[in-house]
Order: structure tokens, then sequence, then C-alpha cells
């Protein structure tokens, strides 16, 4: 289990959602159209198939992304954006322009 921020702070409450190790790339990953579960790993190497896996299913718990089966047999999921995951966008931009300095 992550350790969790007990802090009556909004950056913490936002940490103890996104504030794990892969989280924020595998987010970015699929607003980049990178919508597979294939996809996003070869964009993220390093990422292990069970850490991707894990965060994916955190990150639909906590209302980040939703997955749609696509192929039944071996099951196969495409992931989106939720209307809470999209509004990272301006976070991902901050960073970007935060990043280059």
């Amino acid at each position: 289990m992550k350790t969790r921020y007990n802090l009556p702070c909004n950056i913490a409450q936002s940490l103890n959602i996104i504030g794990d190790r892969w989280s924020l790339l595998v987010i970015h990953e699929i607003l980049n159209g990178n919508t597979l579960f294939n996809e996003i790993k070869k964009a993220l190497p390093g990422i292990s198939s069970n850490l991707l896996s894990e965060r994916l299913k955190y990150l639909e718990q906590e209302g980040l992304i939703t997955s749609e089966l696509y192929i039944q047999h071996p099951p196969r999921y495409r992931y989106t954006l939720t209307k809470s995951g999209e509004e990272l966008e301006d976070v991902f931009n901050a960073l970007i322009i935060w990043g280059s300095h």
C-alpha cells in the first residue's frame, strides 16, 4: 500500500491520487493518444506490465480514466480520459514549460 499524505492540503490530496511513480506519465500517454496497453507500455520504457496494469486499474478506480473492452479473447482494453483526467492537461502544459528551464 502506498504512503498517503494525511494533510488538509489540496496539493497533498492531489498527490494521494496521482503522486505514484508512473501515474502522471501513464495519464500523459493517454492524453497524447496512446490508448492501448501495448502503446502505453512501448511509450514508457522501464515500466513493467504488472505495474502498468496496476496503475491503469488504480487510475480507473480514482475516476481519471475509463476502460472499454474492444477484444474479448484475449481481453484487450482501450483507455480514455474522463473529464477529470482531461482537466490535467493544463497541469501537464505547466510542467512542460517549467521543466524546459
